[in-house]
């Protein structure tokens, strides 16, 4: 299927960018026939991967508490995100969204960077936070690991702010913002340990290369400015 191959082929080029952005372009020519493995070793799926039209309503695992000044500016800063980019946020437009003066947000956070940071870290904390439970609910890993990608696809569907801005202009940004979302990007990585467990001849850069084609699906869907099917492509992830 085209969404499978576009994936893994975009899959490898951001594990290459993230390579060359840590200066570890040795290190990669090493690994290059693991990841050649990795992108053959796909196969077509025996049946056609459904696209399932309409997410399940997924249960946040947090409560905002409106009276918060401090969530009100992480929120305001994820929502300008979403709808300007980062080189477009400006701490005015946040403290005017947040209904706080600019003294409120300088009592909080230094600048317009500490804060980003900071709701971005808050948005991947929730993201996991809320994937999580699909995985202790399955009955084994396997069904687990399709659990949580669909719930994970589910959350980006509903969650406009941080599904704009974590699968599109996060690339374009700043390399704080870039820094951050490869951090979440290694956290997920967990969630694979228990396949390495059972199939340890499988290369470690193996998560990192099935994490960066998810990525990319999430990518190329947000890029084309259609949220809404995002999650009619959890079947197409679940497979990488």
């Amino acid at each position: 299927p085209r969404d499978l191959i576009r994936a893994i082929l975009r899959g490898l080029r951001r594990v290459i960018q993230t390579w060359l952005r840590a200066g570890r372009e040795q290190e990669l020519i090493q690994q290059g026939p693991a990841l050649l493995r990795w992108a053959m070793a796909y196969q077509t799926p025996p049946e056609p991967l459904l696209r399932p039209q309409k997410p399940p309503q997924v249960q946040p695992s947090y409560v905002t508490d409106p009276n918060d000044k401090r969530e009100r500016i992480l929120d305001a800063v994820m929502e300008l995100l979403a709808d300007k980019g980062y080189q477009g946020l400006t701490i005015t437009e946040i403290a005017q969204l947040a209904a706080i003066s600019l003294t409120t947000f300088y009592a909080h956070f230094d600048g317009k960077d500490e804060a980003v940071r900071a709701a971005l870290d808050r948005g991947g904390q929730r993201l996991l936070a809320t994937v999580q439970p699909a995985l202790a609910d399955a009955p084994d890993w396997a069904h687990g690991v399709g659990l949580g990608i669909h719930t994970l696809f589910a959350y980006l569907a509903l969650e406009k702010p941080y599904a704009r801005f974590g699968g599109v202009e996060v690339h374009p940004g700043s390399p704080l913002v870039v820094g951050v979302r490869e951090r979440l990007m290694a956290a997920a990585q967990a969630f694979l340990a228990e396949g390495y467990e059972r199939y340890p001849h499988v290369d470690e850069i193996v998560g990192e290369a099935i994490g960066a084609s998810i990525d990319a699906v999430v990518f190329d869907q947000l890029a084309r400015g259609d949220r809404a099917k995002l999650y009619g492509l959890a079947p197409t992830a679940t497979y990488i």
